[in-house]
């Protein structure tokens, strides 16, 4: 189901659940999903009334209290649901009173989404993936009050997907092609394939492409080699796509090829910061129009530890590329010379 349509059911399950006023404390629960080998349950905590989602585990082993995540506006903790439940592990996403009820619900439908797309994992992996959700979200929540990319962070997810995609074209698997994806994951590279990795900038400017460098690492090639540099240049156009349509085209390619993927790909996608629930909020549309592939060498301008002053530890900067004197590879000759394909 879609997070969206996911959001209504669990919010419905709130509301009905409202209505179950009692004045001792525990539990009163709804199932909000079938489709995953963990239960999952929307609930609300008495007398608190606070709302929850719920995750049963029939035989999975707690970390210590202090491996749970906090955040803003909610807890994640373990909880007993009683004789039901009795010798089962359930773990609950709890909302604060403070929090938000609009953020929390979207943050909940995502979550339940995202664990009926692990399917049949086992329930360490499913856990896993629980966990490291919630942390996307937190740090999705610190980063982004308004849950929207900004003009130039929504140019770099847009030239991100396009080279995701185009890897896939390329033959690269899907799985591959998305856990290489660093860059969400604060990689010094975008893509990292091989021994090697590919950096990817993108531009709505014509004329001289401009790239902004965020380290001295970013372009260090004796750190990875070999080391590659993507110029990607879109153009705002009523014609194009809008971000959110490249993310399902993107998403439909990967689902074709390997569902499996799919997990990842959305995983990247929150720590990039962007949300499905927001969709509506991205007006712009792009057209690519080209794609320009360097190997990063001397030609390359560039700051890197070796070349610096003693003494400087971080820099960013911009530089300019000139991608229509310079020589661009093919994107299967790098990944030949990545040795991935």
């Amino acid at each position: 189901m879609d997070p969206l349509n996911k959001a209504e059911e669990i919010a419905a399950s709130w509301k009905a659940l409202a209505g179950s006023s009692r004045g001792d404390e525990g539990w009163m629960t709804i199932p909000v999903s079938l489709r995953s080998s963990c239960k999952l349950l929307a609930g609300r905590h008495y007398p608190g009334n606070e709302e929850a989602v719920l995750v049963v585990f029939s035989s999975f082993q707690m970390p210590a209290k202090g491996q749970l995540p906090e955040g803003r506006g909610f807890g994640v903790a373990e909880v007993s649901l009683g004789e039901q439940y009795g010798d089962h592990c359930c773990v609950a996403l709890i909302k604060h009173s403070a929090g938000s009820i609009d953020m929390f619900t979207m943050m909940a439908a995502d979550i339940v989404s995202m664990l009926e797309k692990a399917g049949q994992k086992d329930e360490s992996q499913l856990f896993s993936l629980f966990l490291g959700r919630i942390r996307a979200w937190q740090e999705f929540m610190q980063r982004n009050q308004e849950g929207v990319l900004h003009f130039d962070a929504e140019v770099g997810l847009y030239g991100e997907l396009l080279m995701l995609e185009m890897l896939i074209d390329e033959g690269l698997p899907a799985i591959r092609a998305v856990e290489s994806w660093s860059g969400p994951l604060d990689g010094i590279q975008d893509f990292m394939l091989g021994e090697g990795a590919i950096e990817i900038k993108t531009t709505t400017r014509t004329g001289v492409f401009p790239a902004r460098i965020s380290s001295l690492e970013q372009l260090d090639d004796s750190l990875r080699k070999p080391l590659f540099l993507g110029a990607i240049r879109i153009q705002l156009s009523d014609s194009g796509s809008s971000l959110p349509a490249r993310v399902d085209l993107v998403r439909t390619k990967i689902s074709e090829s390997d569902s499996s993927a799919i997990v990842e790909f959305e995983l990247r996608l929150l720590h990039a910061g962007f949300f499905q629930s927001m969709a509506e909020k991205y007006t712009r549309h792009f057209c690519h129009t080209g794609t320009y592939v360097f190997t990063v060498n001397a030609s390359i301008p560039k700051l890197v530890p070796a070349n610096v002053p003693h003494g400087i530890l971080k820099a960013r900067y911009d530089i300019e590329l000139d991608v229509d004197g310079a020589p661009s590879l093919k994107l299967s000759e790098v990944l030949h010379l990545l040795g991935v394909c």
